[in-house]
């Protein structure tokens, strides 16, 4: 079993165990993600928040879907809600 389908299948037990409505705003759309130098994180439309610190100890470009879509930018937010170890340029 390869990481994703472990989360898949992680995904389907958290699934059974929380409201639809929580899942689809917290889990629906996630991945199990190993970045390395050089790779680029595509973030999909909607309003994500961080609740805590957020580390990129690598090299990585972090993009939305469409970039040149200003529609698709206005809809794609990192919200770090305040907290002060979020530092990022997108």
């Amino acid at each position: 079993m390869n990481n994703n389908e472990l989360w898949q299948a992680v995904l389907a037990d958290i699934e059974l165990q929380i409201t639809p409505a929580n899942f689809i705003t917290w889990f629906r759309n996630t991945s199990i993600s190993s970045q390395k130098e050089g790779d680029v994180v595509v973030i999909n439309r909607g309003h994500h928040m961080i609740d805590t610190t957020l580390f990129v100890n690598k090299a990585i470009t972090i993009t939305g879907v469409a970039p040149d879509d200003p529609d698709t930018i206005a809809e794609t937010v990192i919200d770090a809600n305040g907290y002060p170890n979020w530092q990022g340029i997108l």
